[in-house]
């Protein structure tokens, strides 16, 4: 998946011209990807499922560009204020709720996310994605936190793909795009940071 959607950031099948808009944002996809990998594979898991967060908020915005084509159009020309005010994470989330259309990263998992990984509040514990919750500091090998972080940053790779093939425009590879996609979503395993948590 990533390996299709670089080669799409960088026009390695042909210059498609225009603004470039889809292949931008795959670059942005591909780069938080494999930074939330890298740290994955380091132990650091808080600080890649941030970076998966963010793929998160990128997945419910392209899907909403796909059932909703008119809010590509406004997000395009709107200012900075008025992209955080129309188009913020729950915004974009709660307008997807209202097209009765599926929310490819909910409520509850950004939550999560966003609760482990960005957001201080008084229960905040560092590293602590093991099964009994104990804190680490530093890099820390953890199966559970090992597996959670890679199955997270599989899902929301995975929706981040599948909604990237209208913005690419890029014929028939977007079946290709769409097939990788697919497959990746249905190989994403058991174990995630709400299994992870439900288990302590």
């Amino acid at each position: 998946m990533l390996s299709i959607l670089y080669r799409e950031a960088c026009c390695a099948f042909g210059c498609p011209g225009g603004d470039h808009l889809g292949q931008r944002i795959a670059g942005r996809v591909v780069s938080h990807a494999l930074g939330s990998y890298r740290l994955l594979c380091r132990g650091y898991y808080d600080e890649s499922f941030a970076l998966t967060r963010n793929l998160g908020e990128a997945a419910n915005l392209l899907f909403l560009f796909l059932w909703e084509p008119n809010s590509l159009s406004e997000w395009r020309i709107a200012d900075e204020a008025q992209r955080k005010r129309d188009f913020s994470p729950i915004k974009v989330r709660l307008k997807l709720e209202q097209l009765g259309q599926p929310i490819p990263i909910d409520e509850t998992r950004y939550g999560g996310l966003c609760e482990v990984a960005v957001h201080l509040t008084p229960a905040s514990t560092p590293q602590a994605h093991n099964l009994r919750g104990v804190p680490t500091l530093g890099s820390v090998p953890q199966d559970a936190g090992f597996l959670a972080a890679l199955n997270e940053l599989a899902g929301a790779t995975g929706v981040c793909g599948a909604g990237l093939v209208q913005l690419l425009d890029c014929g028939e590879r977007g079946k290709g795009i769409m097939r990788a996609a697919v497959d990746m979503l249905n190989n994403v395993g058991g174990v995630d940071l709400r299994r992870l948590r439900d288990l302590r």
